[in-house]
């Protein structure tokens, strides 16, 4: 009976366990893979690495060495690749063989199957048969011959004097790797007439190469030389890279028009053999580019730019500062007035009230209100004047002269008195800036927003300067202190001039005249990063280059024929070099510039003093033209017009 029990107890718990499908691992049957491919065959040697390749077959593996490669480094090669999952392989990857000859490999997948796989190694060739160097020598002369790959022509240009030794000249010639010629470098050949060079490359391929006796080459523009009518002889600046020649125009006279550039070269001066069109005589526009097609002795042409400026500069009038404000030292005499601002039809200055007619220059019979400002004879007339970018005329006094306040006034016309927009304390003692007024600074329209500047010359170790802004026409009367971290030498003053009114810290700097210095430099930037725009200005070898001399003046930025620029005047007060400078510098997108148009005239420190080594600038539109007013203190009132051609 107790068999019996059992028994039934085991069919019920097959019956149960049937009810209940078993999942466990251990009940799973899978089949082992059968999977054994060898892929991405990689190998290294000599340091490099050479990828394998699969051919068509399956089987077989194929990698290239380089022509010229040391196959010896593939006798200890190392590969790598990769394996079925679970497959392995005998030999190992990673394990150096001998590449140079084939190689074997079993790859065994997981259920036991193999597969064979045979590396092999293909040599690299090289069809090259190019004569990558030729040199001839004769007559004791060694010329290099110049390659044309493109039509295996080998030219070269021997002077008259050896020609007759060219029947016994010597070629020397290197080859493209492998490749081997016929004649061979080095065996003298008759280069009277051509000489063919057959090269065979490595693989057998063949190439002829001629070595030619050619004509001159030469299609250079070697001198170029203009003379307008009037004018001192122009010397182009050739850029033969570029084949371009760049004309710097001067300052032309007030007669000039661009009709007058209307003219045949005075010289053009070309490679030898050569020949020029237009022909060096006939009359072009020199007002705008001209382009020049110069012809080799070989026929080989070349174009040539003469670049113009867009732009010309002219001395519309000139006026002798003695013979508007006289001799002496009183502040209504030559060197007493330091600057000029223009207003309506006239030319104002400071530190008087005479008023010239700004088309030319002659005494108005009118005189600048001062009312509520001062007198000749008081403490503080206007000390510095300037226009700001409208065209409002703005004065100063001077700190130093009344030290408990430093004014700025505006005028709306010459007949009425001015307004004064800012009153700055400046207590010696109390506030650090008892010496503002010395430059004045206006950035923008004073009427909307603007930026007023103004240095202080006793902050010497900084380069000081204060600013104030101007917003909706109102001035805040909270200056900011803006340094230079340079230090203003001796009584010079630094000009500060803001890049807008809405830039604080963007600056030009051009630091005033310290003889043998060499920190006196036309800068661009901020206290934190400046950007040497031209300098140094003032060494022992002394070059005022593009006429921007140690002594700053004052400087403007304006925008003129879509483009953006700097009007800077200087002096030069080396003991060799007296002059006023008047530059234009074109500001660029890219924060570089190019120095365009400058003037210059000499001065005489004995009889014209420049009174506290200042002076100034301004500028009005009219019409499609820009007039520049500088006034260089004792010396001249000078009117220039920019002009587009």
């Amino acid at each position: 009976m107790k068999t019996i029990q059992w028994i039934r107890i085991m069919i019920v718990g097959a019956l149960v366990a049937g009810m209940f499908p078993l999942t466990s691992c251990e009940d799973e049957v899978t089949d082992k893979s059968g999977e054994k491919e060898l892929s991405n065959f990689r190998l290294s040697a000599g340091g490099k690495i050479f990828s394998g390749v699969l051919q068509s077959d399956g089987k077989t593996i194929k990698f290239t060495a380089d022509f010229g490669f040391d196959q010896e480094t593939l006798k200890e090669a190392t590969p790598s690749f990769d394996l079925s999952k679970k497959a392995k392989s005998e030999p190992a990857s990673g394990v150096p063989q001998d590449f140079t000859k084939d190689v074997a490999y079993v790859v065994t997948a997981e259920d036991g199957t193999t597969a064979s796989y045979i590396v092999q190694k293909v040599n690299g060739t090289t069809s090259d048969a190019a004569v990558l160097a030729f040199s001839l020598y004769a007559g004791g002369d060694e010329y290099e011959g110049t390659i044309d790959e493109e039509n295996s022509i080998i030219s070269f240009s021997p002077t008259l004097a050896v020609w007759s030794y060219l029947n016994e000249a010597m070629p020397t010639f290197m080859l493209s790797p492998g490749a081997t010629s016929d004649p061979v470098s080095g065996v003298a050949q008759d280069f009277t007439q051509d000489v063919v060079f057959q090269v065979t490359a490595y693989d057998g391929t063949q190439r002829n190469w001629t070595v030619k006796r050619t004509q001159r080459t030469g299609n250079a523009i070697e001198y170029f030389y203009l003379k307008p009518t009037g004018y001192d002889r122009i010397t182009g600046s050739i850029n033969a890279a570029a084949h371009t020649v760049t004309i710097a125009y001067p300052l032309f006279g007030a007669d000039f028009t661009p009709a007058a550039l209307n003219m045949a070269p005075e010289v053009i001066q070309i490679s030898p053999g050569a020949t020029v069109s237009p022909n060096w005589n006939e009359a072009c526009d020199f007002s705008q580019d001209v382009t020049y097609t110069v012809t080799a002795e070989n026929g080989e042409q070349q174009e040539w730019t003469i670049m113009v400026p867009t732009l010309y500069l002219k001395r519309k009038w000139y006026v002798d500062a003695k013979s508007i404000f006289g001799e002496g030292a009183a502040d209504d005499k030559a060197e007493g007035v330091n600057s000029a601002g223009l207003i309506g039809n006239y030319l104002a200055f400071s530190r008087s009230t005479q008023l010239l007619n700004k088309s030319d220059g002659t005494l108005a019979g009118v005189t600048l209100d001062i009312t509520g400002v001062g007198d000749l004879n008081s403490a503080h007339p206007p000390f510095f004047i300037a226009n700001d970018d409208a065209g409002n005329l703005i004065g100063c006094t001077l700190g130093a002269w009344k030290t408990d306040q430093w004014t700025v006034f505006k005028w709306t016309q010459h007949d009425a008195a001015p307004a004064k927009i800012l009153e700055f304390p400046t207590v010696a003692g109390v506030n650090p800036a008892p010496s503002l007024g010395r430059k004045l600074t206006v950035v923008g329209d004073v009427n909307g927003t603007a930026k007023i500047v103004s240095s202080d010359v006793t902050t010497k170790a900084f380069g000081g300067h204060y600013l104030w802004s101007v917003t909706g026409g109102a001035v805040n009367p909270a200056s900011e202190y803006i340094a230079t971290g340079f230090e203003a030498y001796g009584n010079a003053y630094q000009v500060l001039t803001p890049l807008s009114p809405d830039n604080n810290n963007a600056f030009y700097l051009l630091n005033h005249y310290q003889y043998e210095r060499e920190d006196v430099k036309l800068r661009y930037g901020n206290v934190d990063s400046w950007t040497e725009i031209f300098g140094p200005l003032s060494t022992g070898s002394w070059n005022p280059g593009w006429g921007l001399g140690g002594m700053s003046l004052y400087q403007k930025l304006f925008s003129f024929d879509g483009k953006n620029y700097l009007a800077v005047f200087t002096a030069a007060n080396h003991p060799e070099d007296k002059n006023y400078y008047f530059t234009i510098v074109e500001r660029h997108d890219d924060g570089t510039h190019t120095f365009l148009a400058k003037a210059q005239f000499a001065f005489t420190p004995s009889t014209h003093p420049n009174g506290n080594q200042t002076g100034s600038l301004t500028f009005e539109k009219v019409g499609d033209d820009l007039l520049f007013y500088v006034f260089a203190t004792g010396q001249a009132i000078v009117c220039y017009q920019m002009s587009a051609f």
